[in-house]
């Protein structure tokens, strides 16, 4: 009968610590991925950031490239122009 009285009177206590060990466990659980989420997101950004910047210095390269090419290419042409001979 003791027993019976005990368990009944410890019983709702044991149970409000139990809820609140679970309640802050999930709370806990929750802030954790939280700032994971947050980390993951800023190394993502920085991933991002870090591709544009070498993505531009290979599209300014290939510009350079082109440029340079095209300018050979016109003083070639301008060096090896054949005049034109004017027919009577």
């Amino acid at each position: 009968m003791v027993g019976a009285g005990l368990t009944m009177l410890l019983a709702p206590r044991v149970a409000a610590e139990l809820r609140q060990r679970v309640t802050d466990s999930a709370r806990n659980l929750g802030r954790a991925a939280s700032d994971r989420y947050q980390q993951a997101s800023a190394r993502a950004g920085d991933v991002v950031d870090e591709v544009t910047r070498k993505g531009q210095g290979v599209r300014d390269e290939v510009l350079e490239a082109v440029a340079s090419g095209a300018h050979k290419v016109e003083r070639f042409a301008a060096d090896h122009a054949t005049p034109k001979r004017h027919t009577r």
